[in-house]
């Protein structure tokens, strides 16, 4: 690595700060809003709003900090962004509040382009693919500490305790966020400006993004939107449903984590393939039928070990062999993509579940993902995926 292994461990906490401004809420949202007397449609379009934020702010925020060569500043402003959403929530809670809250987190999220560049360039280009497997760990880790503390909380306090829990996260970060060193990327050449997406923009890329675009369609279609709505029906308590996002997550850990040697032995895109394929299975064909927690337990363990390691692994792959000045942008690209996931997932299964039920929603998750392995193995039969 480039930077000193103290400046690391700065970095590694200041990920863990940014995630637990925005994710102690996540657990008990949709239950919070089904409190409030949402309908689906509703819950469907906050879950939505998150997608919809990533999808307008991501690409051009990508391509403005690569145009600036600046990180630093758009990563403190996505922190901003989601003490703003903890605070309109703490103030007013309505299910309109949580609508706003959770596209203002998406806003927050759109900086993880910048904030997963400015860490992947302490590594050799070689290794921006180990890079993002530790980044993805780290903020993985954030993700389950911050929706157990987020359950719990609002099982012992109410439902507004985990957004206290993630303003307070959004305040230490801003106020430590002065330790981050920027590392600006080289500037584009007046002439190399005008097209920068252009020069991103190449066919495993777009193989990558339709990949994430499905599998995120998938994780805020069920895990992260409707299956808490099931476990409640199961006997889950507020607690339990913040166990059980934390439980997805700690199976994610080691997925991102071992993504890329998993990927060097089997190929990244028969990896990629075969992980879409078992969260056809265990996240949408088979969750409407589970008849008690435990199972649902088991079949969500599986999804967040598959569903970590996708997003580590195409993060990764996304960057590899990019040059240093379009990294933002290429990035920038692939996550303002996969956000159409985040939006039509939550959106359309909502829809969904008013007209026809919930079975059909998620069935309709997993013929996606499906369709979407045997895309990626067609693809990687012409050009194999390079890891």
């Amino acid at each position: 690595m480039k930077s000193g292994r103290a400046y690391s461990l700065v970095f590694i906490f200041l990920t863990f700060l940014f995630w637990l401004a925005s994710y102690p809420p996540v657990p008990i949202v949709s239950a919070f809003a089904d409190a409030m007397g949402a309908s689906a449609g509703m819950i469907g379009l906050i879950g939505g709003a998150y997608g919809l934020a990533m999808v307008i702010v991501r690409m051009p925020l990508g391509i403005l900090s690569d145009r600036l060569g600046k990180r630093k500043i758009f990563i403190i402003l996505g922190g901003a962004a989601a003490l703003c959403a903890a605070a309109v929530v703490l103030l007013r809670p309505s299910p309109q509040t949580l609508l706003f809250s959770r596209a203002l987190c998406g806003i927050q999220a759109s900086a993880w382009v910048p904030f997963t560049v400015l860490y992947a360039h302490a590594y050799p280009p070689e290794q921006s693919a180990r890079a993002m497997s530790v980044l993805t760990a780290v903020y993985t880790a954030s993700q389950l500490l911050s929706m157990l503390a987020g359950g719990f909380l609002s099982e012992r306090f109410s439902y507004l305790a985990p957004y206290a829990l993630a303003a307070a996260g959004g305040i230490l970060f801003l106020a430590l966020s002065p330790l981050m060193r920027d590392t600006p990327a080289q500037k584009a050449a007046p002439a190399q400006e005008a097209a920068p997406l252009k020069e991103a923009l190449t066919p495993r890329l777009l193989v990558l993004s339709f990949a994430g675009i499905v599998f995120f369609y998938v994780k805020y279609a069920t895990a992260y939107t409707f299956t808490p709505l099931i476990a409640q029906e199961l006997g889950a308590s507020d607690a339990a449903l913040g166990m059980l996002n934390t439980f997805y997550c700690l199976c994610g850990i080691p997925g991102s984590m071992f993504s890329y040697r998993l990927a060097r032995r089997f190929g990244a895109g028969r990896l990629i393939a075969a992980a879409l394929l078992i969260l056809a299975v265990c996240s949408c064909f088979a969750v409407p039928f589970l008849p008690n927690l435990p199972l649902l337990y088991l079949s969500l363990g599986i999804s967040g070990f598959f569903t970590f390691l996708l997003d580590a692994l195409l993060a990764g792959l996304v960057i590899l062999g990019v040059e240093e000045r379009r990294r933002s942008t290429a990035m920038g690209f692939y996550q303002a993509v996969y956000g159409l996931g985040i939006l039509a997932g939550p959106v359309l299964s909502g829809r969904i579940i008013e007209f026809a039920g919930r079975t059909p929603a998620y069935a309709a998750a997993g013929v996606l993902a499906v369709v979407c392995a045997a895309v990626i193995l067609a693809a990687n039969r012409k050009e194999p995926i390079p890891c």
